[in-house]
């Protein structure tokens, strides 16, 4: 009983609880009237006023029983804005509706967060969030709140969660509407990564939810630093929004305002400091906040959304000696992992050979958990552990791939990298924003890098989401921070070879030739090797639709879908009953090259447009024409030079055989800036003008013994 009451006492209500429940219902009324307590602590009001309800005649703790059973019924249904605070009911009041933000699907009216780092290196992180649901949409989004923590080194506590319904009666959060779940269920070495799911009760249109939670973390990363975003917006309309990081006096707090460009609503982000006590607190507060309204081909939110990056690390340095120091211990193969390495090296003669053999095995031999770097803990598994399991997370896999290349006498380097979705690493403020781990080896004078967690990449290749970043590479004896490589256009391409032949009734027999090279590759790979044969073969019967009304596919073959070093051959055969339209005495064939003008129909553009990679696509359709078929129009070649993508079509008749048609097209720009769009607009729309044309046939009609055109 007096360990439950420290734990009490210090804020570990869960702990506490734990002790109770062992302990069960028996105890005297100052045992049941601390239980009670403590129920109350983690929402379990039905639980806590049961035992209240049994010693509410005892001498002493009668009272105080009587008092807690009169405010928890203050909290019932039936009462109007019981407990909500002066500050959350006027807010609620005066809030506006969905005409004020047609495209919300909820207004978040409070988000008030803080973050406090005591003299003994504990973090605690309070959230309270107020949010009214606007339309189905919201009830959709809102109506179960996710509270995420590790449970090695973190306290999660639900202070209250509410439903305050239109009229203002309160609807309290009880034990029935918490869960406590592990994400990763399935996998044993990430059962502490686990979230707490609350199940709001009557969540409707017009209802206001109310959450109050503090996270406790007892052992920081590196056992004294932590960093912290603060994000300006979200994806839904804030009315008032307060966060503050409060340090003690005497530890260094750096702050970075990152894409402050796109606040372009007067916000002021540099935070207020000052000085209470023993404490220096940053403070910033902001009023209406516009949300996020997505644009196609926008860059990912966390390039486009103003914020400020708040770390206590001192220097890249001290996070190079505390992570070097995590892994390289990890890193140490065992007799198992050494035979197995030896054995993928074995033959091999070229070092790069033995690298390629053994990253293919760990990028597609141990499975990937996929489980965001830090959301498990920065410290991996060893390399004998995810061996033997044969599955693990970045960190964990690029660990065993660093063991089983030092097994065969080839130094590699892990690498920590912020991939595309995620945060710009800030080079003058050091953080542990990442959200990856890969490893590095050098081939000759340069450093090639390698994601195992990427079963689909070959080895030289990236995923475009690691392409072109600043990342963090771990030598033996120093660090580097070092961009990653982008592939060129020619490095991602779509190659295809379309022949058709054109009977003289009408119908067709054709055959397709896909070549990949790059992310299509990739992309291919995975489709093929994840996707059943028989959802595949269904994939290619819609595709040949694209190409003819009712085609039917006849054939395909596919090769080198399971080894990474070995292109992938696609090819499939179709026929279709017909492939031209017919117009009068003419015939038209569909547009056989179009450049998509979807992407630009907007008059103006808010956020850059970002392709996923720079690319080439180069099509080459032959068709066959039927005896009595001639070439009456031909499209003229089209040429475009753009600083941003290049296009050349062609066609030309081919004697003897038909029409020969040739499309290239070519990405040279990544990121398309806001002031470049107009220009850019423009010239896809001439381009598509010129581009997307017709080729008309008519017939050929014999007089005499010879031939003339109708």
């Amino acid at each position: 009983f007096l360990s439950a009451q420290a734990l009490f006492k210090t804020g570990d209500h869960s702990g506490a609880l734990e002790i109770f429940h062992k302990m069960g219902e028996k105890g005297d009324a100052e045992f049941l009237y601390h239980y009670g307590l403590t129920l109350e602590k983690n929402n379990l009001y039905d639980q806590a006023q049961r035992l209240y309800g049994r010693i509410t005649r005892d001498g002493r703790f009668g009272a105080l029983a009587r008092e807690r059973l009169t405010a928890m019924n203050l909290a019932r249904p039936d009462a109007v804005y019981s407990g909500v605070s002066d500050e959350v009911r006027q807010i609620i009041v005066s809030a506006p509706g969905q005409e004020a933000y047609p495209d919300a699907s909820a207004l978040i009216l409070l988000a008030d967060e803080a973050m406090t780092l005591s003299e003994d290196g504990q973090l605690t992180s309070d959230i309270h969030y107020v949010v009214k649901i606007l339309n189905e949409r919201g009830k959709e989004a809102y109506g179960e709140i996710p509270l995420p923590y590790d449970a090695t080194y973190e306290k999660l506590e639900l202070e209250y969660a509410r439903t305050i319904k239109p009229d203002g009666t309160v609807v309290t959060v009880g034990d029935k509407n918490i869960r406590d779940v592990s994400l990763y269920l399935n996998y044993p070495l990430y059962s502490n990564v686990r979230a707490r799911i609350v199940s709001m009760p009557e969540v409707a249109v017009g209802a206001v939810i109310e959450y109050k939670a503090r996270l406790v973390q007892t052992k920081l990363p590196n056992k004294k630093d932590f960093d912290v975003i603060f994000w300006l917006q979200s994806d839904e309309p804030i009315l008032l929004e307060r966060f503050r990081v409060v340090v003690p006096r005497d530890r260094r707090l750096a702050t970075k305002i990152a894409n402050n460009a796109y606040n372009t609503f007067g916000y002021d982000l540099e935070p207020v400091v000052t000085q209470e006590g023993s404490h220096r607190v940053y403070r910033v507060s902001f009023e209406r906040v516009p949300q996020i309204i997505p644009e196609p081909a926008m860059p990912p939110a966390s390039r486009i959304n103003p914020h400020i990056l708040f770390s206590t690390f001192s220097s890249w340095q001290d996070i190079y000696l505390w992570w070097r120091d995590l892994v390289k211990d990890k890193a140490m193969a065992d007799g198992a992992i050494r035979a197995k390495a030896v054995l993928l090296a074995q033959g091999k003669k070229s070092a790069e050979d033995k690298i390629r053999a053994i990253y293919n095995f760990c990028a597609q031999d141990i499975r990937y958990v996929a489980v965001e770097y830090g959301d498990a803990g920065y410290e991996p598994h060893s390399a004998a552990e995810i061996f033997a399991n044969k599955y693990g997370d970045c960190k964990d896999k690029t660990v065993l791939l660093l063991a089983m290349l030092d097994a065969v006498g080839i130094p590699a380097y892990p690498v920590l990298i912020s991939t595309r979705d995620n945060l710009d690493l800030q080079k003058d403020v050091p953080s542990l924003v990442f959200d990856h781990a890969i490893a590095a080896v050098k081939a000759g004078d340069k450093l090639v890098f390698m994601d195992a967690t990427a079963s689909t990449v070959p080895w030289g290749s990236l995923p475009p989401g690691d392409q072109d970043r600043d990342v963090l590479v771990f030598f033996p004896d120093h660090y580097e921070i070092v961009r990653t490589p982008t592939s060129s256009p020619e490095e991602n391409s779509l190659l295809t070879d379309l022949r058709i032949k054109i009977a003289d009734d009408g119908s067709v027999s054709a055959e397709r030739l896909v070549r990949t090279r790059g992310v299509y590759e990739h992309g291919q790979r995975y489709w093929l090797r994840y996707t059943m044969p028989s959802l595949i073969e269904e994939g290619l019967k819609q595709k040949v639709r694209s190409f003819a009304d009712n085609a039917v596919l006849t054939g395909y073959k596919i090769s080198g879908v399971e080894d990474l070093d070995t292109p992938i051959a696609l090819s499939y055969t179709f026929t279709a009953p017909r492939f031209l339209t017919q117009a009068g005495e003419t015939y038209v064939l569909d547009k056989l090259g179009t450049l998509d003008t979807a992407p630009v129909f907007a008059q103006v553009r808010r956020y850059p447009i970002e392709e996923l990679c720079l690319e080439e696509k180069e099509d080459v359709i032959d068709i066959e024409l039927p005896r009595h078929l001639a070439v009456k129009y031909l499209p003229k070649p089209v040429s475009m030079q753009t600083p941003w993508f290049d296009l050349n079509s062609a066609y030309e008749v081919v004697p003897g055989r038909g029409i020969r048609f040739r499309l290239f097209y070519r990405v040279k720009q990544r990121v398309l800036a806001v002031d470049e769009y107009p220009a850019f607009k423009k010239a896809v729309e001439e381009t598509a003008a010129q581009a997307n044309q017709h080729v008309i046939l008519e017939e050929i009609r014999r007089q005499d013994g010879r031939t003339q055109k109708k």
